[in-house]
C-alpha cells in the first residue's frame, strides 16, 4: 500500500479504536507500507504517535508513568522515528520545520514528561524553541517540565527556581483557547507563589540567574554547552550555577556514597579525556575515543551493581549487569520510583535484551535507527577486529559525546533514586518497602525552602 493524501485521510478516519490502530502500526512495522514521498512518511509517523498517545492517555496516569501498559512507549518511538526520517532523508525546509517538526518535538517532550524522563523532555522543548523562538506552547511545557525537577532545590536557590519557571511562563504567544486557559491558570499560580516568596525575601526581585559567558573555548565552556556537568541545572541552560559536579548524598549510607563517588569520578575522568581529543582525527585519537565509548558503556553495569546492592537483589555478582537486573523474577520494576523507571528505559534503548518479556512491547523491533547505531558500535568494539583506518573520527566522537550525555542522565537518576529511597515514609514499621508508593513533589515545595 502506498500512503498518499487519500490513504492518509483513510488512516486518520479509520484509526479510532485500538484494533484498527494496531492494524496500521503492524502494517508499518512489518514493512507493508510505502510512501508517496518522505514528507508523507514523517506525517504518517507523527499521526501514528498522536493516535497512540491519545490511546495511552485514556488509561490510568500511574500506569502511564510506570509503563504497565505495553503501548505506553509506542508514541515516543514513532515520534523519534519521524524525526530520524526528517533529519536523514527529507530535504530541509523552514516551512516543514515550522509546521510539523516543532510540533513533533513538543509532543515528544510531552510524552517524555508524562513518563518523568525530564532531561529528554527539556531537550525536546529546547529544540522546538530553536526552530521557533516565539513558540509559546514550547515555553509553557518547558516551564511545567522544570517544575517537576523536585531535587533541583538541592543544587540552587529556590528563588532562582521560581525565576527560571516564571520566565518561561511569560512567553504567552500563539496559544489556542484551551491552551491559553491552562497557561493563565499556571501564571496565576506562580504569581501567588511569587508574592509569598517576596514577602519572605524582598530581595527576590533582584535575584539574578546569570548566563555563563566565556571568551575562550576552555574545558568548562565545552562541558557546559554540551550539557555534561553532573548537575541538573546544566539542562536548564548555560548558567554559572551549572558549572559544578555535585553528589546529592544527604542521609545516604556510607557504602552508597562511596559507590556514587567512584561512578562520578570515573565519568569525570572520561569526560576530561574526551575534551582533550575533541579536535583529533589520527588513529591514536580514534582508538582513544573508542576506549572512552567502551568505558562509558561500562558505567551502565556499575549502576546495575549499585542498584542490586541497594535493593538487595539476590544475584551473584558475576551475573550483575544492566540487562539482567530487570528480569521479572527479581520484581525490581514492582518498586514505584520514577528514577528507577527512567533507568529501565535507558536500558531498553542502549542495552536492549535479546528477548523482551511477554508484558513488554518488542523494543528491539521499534528502536529508532540511532539507538541501533549505539548497540552496533558497541558490538563492533567488543567483538570484531576492524581496521581503525576504516573508521571516521568525527562520527565516533559524536557518538561518544552523545553517549556521555546519556550516561550523565543515568548517573543523576541513580543519585536521585538512592536519595529518595532513604525516605522513611516509604517503609512500614518492620522496614519493608511499600512498593506502590512514591513521591512527586513540586520544585517549589515547601515555600520556605532555602
Amino acid at each position: 500500500m502506498i500512503i498518499d493524501e487519500k490513504e492518509m485521510q483513510k488512516f486518520i478516519s479509520e484509526s479510532v479504536s485500538q484494533e484498527s490502530l494496531k492494524k496500521w502500526s503492524d502494517a508499518f512495522e512489518n514493512g507493508n507500507l510505502d510512501f508517496y514521498d518522505t514528507g508523507y512518511k514523517v506525517c504518517f509517523l507523527n499521526s501514528l504517535a498522536l493516535k497512540y498517545s491519545e490511546l495511552v492517555a485514556e488509561g490510568d496516569a500511574i500506569n502511564v508513568l510506570c509503563r504497565t501498559n505495553k503501548n505506553a512507549y509506542r508514541p515516543v518511538y514513532y515520534y523519534l522515528y519521524a524525526l530520524h526520517v526528517y533529519e536523514n532523508d527529507l530535504a530541509k525546509s523552514f516551512y516543514f520545520e515550522d509546521n510539523v517538526i516543532k510540533g513533533i518535538y513538543v509532543n515528544l517532550g510531552n510524552e517524555y514528561m508524562r513518563q518523568f524522563r525530564l532531561f529528554e523532555a527539556l531537550e525536546c522543548y529546547n529544540k522546538a524553541i530553536c526552530i521557533d523562538p516565539n513558540f509559546g506552547l514550547a515555553y509553557f511545557n518547558r516551564a511545567l517540565c522544570k517544575e517537576k525537577f523536585s531535587n533541583a532545590r538541592f543544587y540552587f536557590n529556590v528563588y532562582a527556581c521560581f525565576n527560571e519557571i516564571s520566565n518561561d511562563l511569560k512567553q504567552d504567544m500563539g496559544f489556542t483557547e484551551d491552551e491559553e486557559l491552562a497557561h493563565n491558570e499556571y501564571v496565576l499560580k506562580y504569581k501567588n507563589i511569587g508574592e509569598k516568596l517576596i514577602i519572605k525575601n524582598p530581595s527576590l526581585l533582584q535575584c539574578k540567574f546569570g548566563l555563563y559567558k566565556s571568551p575562550h573555548y576552555c574545558f568548562s565552556h565545552w562541558a557546559l554547552i554540551n550539557g555534561l556537568f553532573l548537575n541538573p541545572i546544566n539542562s536548564f541552560g548555560y548558567y554559572r550555577q551549572a558549572k559544578i559536579d555535585k553528589i546529592l548524598d544527604l542521609g545516604l549510607p556510607l557504602e552508597q556514597k562511596e559507590q556514587l563517588a567512584e561512578i562520578f569520578e570515573y565519568y569525570i575522568f572520561l569526560r576530561e579525556k574526551l575534551f582533550v581529543i575533541r579536535e583529533g582525527g589520527n588513529d591514536k585519537q580514534i582508538r582513544e575515543s573508542l576506549e572512552i565509548f567502551k568505558g562509558l558503556y561500562s558505567i551502565f553495569d556499575k549502576i546495575a551493581f549499585v542498584i542490586a546492592k541497594a535493593f538487595k537483589l539476590n544475584m551473584n555478582e558475576d551475573v550483575v549487569n544492566f540487562r539482567n537486573i530487570w528480569k521479572n523474577s527479581l520484581g525490581l520494576l514492582e518498586i514505584k520510583n520514577v528514577y528507577l523507571y527512567e533507568l529501565y528505559w535507558l536500558q531498553q534503548e542502549y542495552c536492549p535484551r535479546k528477548k523482551s518479556g511477554t508484558s513488554d512491547i518488542n523494543v528491539n523491533r521499534l528502536l529508532a535507527p540511532e539507538y541501533r547505531e549505539y548497540v552496533d558500535l558497541r558490538n563492533r568494539i567488543e567483538h570484531k577486529v576492524e581496521k581503525i583506518c576504516n573508521m571516521e573520527f568525527e562520527k565516533i566522537y559524536k557518538k561518544t559525546l552523545s553517549l556521555m550525555k546519556v550516561i550523565r542522565i543515568a548517573i543523576l537518576n541513580l543519585n536521585w533514586l538512592l536519595y529518595d529511597e532513604q525516605n522513611p515514609a516509604l517503609y512500614d514499621s518492620n522496614g519493608k518497602r511499600n512498593k506502590n508508593m512514591f513521591f512527586l513533589p513540586e520544585i517549589l515545595w515547601p515555600i520556605d525552602a532555602n
